[in-house]
């Protein structure tokens, strides 16, 4: 007989409760590698804050979780974990905003046992959109926490 712990539970529940990854997957470690064994980052879908604040939603957590797992699995590997914005409000608080998400992030992951050295928090505010701020949806696509590979095996 498996016993199923209340910590698993809300771990299956998280997962089930995240957004998709990419086009219809799974945020799971193995899709986070191959995008950046790819193209050498990965945008962490489903990592959420409280509008406005550096604040972690609870469901970041699952995504959070897969990143551990990823980088168990790539000892070598060293990340820049960018924080970007949308365009709304003052290009000031946006670059302050998103320094401030990347380094929750960066918190978040040596709390739960990542080494601090492996990993370098950036706020890039609204300098590098990569959809149109003229829609709400773009606007949303634009704010993001993306891990940066840092270093070549």
């Amino acid at each position: 007989m498996q016993i199923v712990t209340p910590s698993a539970i809300i771990a299956a529940v998280l997962v089930a409760m995240a957004p998709s990854f990419g086009q219809g997957t799974r945020p799971d470690s193995a899709s986070m590698t191959a995008e950046i064994v790819k193209a050498g980052a990965v945008t962490l879908h489903g990592v959420a804050f409280v509008t406005g604040t550096s604040e972690l939603e609870p469901q970041s957590g699952a995504v959070l979780g897969e990143v551990i797992t990823l980088l168990a699995a790539h000892e070598e590997w060293r990340f820049e974990v960018q924080g970007h914005t949308d365009n709304a409000g003052a290009a000031s608080w946006n670059l302050a905003l998103s320094e401030a998400r990347a380094r929750v992030v960066v918190a978040w992951l040596t709390q739960h046992g990542v080494t601090a050295s492996r990993l370098v928090a950036r706020g890039y505010g609204d300098a590098k959109p990569i959809a149109s701020n003229e829609t709400g949806e773009g606007r949303a696509t634009n704010r993001r926490i993306q891990l940066k590979k840092l270093n070549e095996e």
